[in-house]
């Protein structure tokens, strides 16, 4: 389950952020997807322990709602990237001018010196 969840976050952040921290991305994805890796067979495995069914049951829909909500929010928020460019989903920062993308363009021109 999380190695899915592991593999689709990587394909998405491949495709909305820019190619200067994408890197980092991937990177800050991998740590939530190893501690969650590292946390969720200590909690299943308290669970199976204490030998109640019904415990067990719960755990599974929990985690099984976690799953309906992700994908339901993606579907409202996520990039359509299918067929498209990286580039035209997302803009590289180098393609970037600062001023520009900070400020309208009157905003942007020198005043007058003092």
């Amino acid at each position: 389950m999380i190695n899915a969840a592991a593999s689709s976050a990587y394909l998405t952040i491949s495709e909305i952020f820019p190619l200067e921290i994408r890197g980092l991305a991937i990177a800050v994805f991998y740590a939530f997807g190893a501690l969650a890796g590292a946390i969720a067979p200590t909690i299943f495995g308290a669970i199976i322990g204490s030998g109640s069914r019904v415990a067990l049951f719960w755990a599974y829909c929990f985690a099984g709602d976690v799953m309906i909500i992700a994908a339901i929010v993606e579907a409202f928020f996520g990039v359509k990237a299918e067929r498209q460019s990286l580039e035209s989903i997302a803009t590289p920062l180098s393609d970037v001018t600062w001023p520009q993308r900070i400020m309208s363009p009157e905003a942007a021109k020198p005043g007058p010196s003092a």
